[in-house]
């Protein structure tokens, strides 16, 4: 479980740049968004190998 979360932050990491190129490009707002939904993503990772994780 932990594995796929890791993927989704390389994917989540990877819409950057398509982020920029397609509509009104990065916005401080849409960075924030995708970086901070990157870190979640981590946090929750880390927390797969607690007992009381799924």
């Amino acid at each position: 479980m932990a594995g796929t979360l890791i993927l989704e932050i390389i994917t989540v990491l990877l819409a950057l740049p398509v982020v920029a190129a397609v509509g009104g490009g990065l916005t401080p707002w849409s960075t924030a968004y995708l970086v901070g939904f990157a870190v979640l993503l981590g946090l929750l990772a880390g927390m797969q190998g607690r007992s009381w994780a799924i």
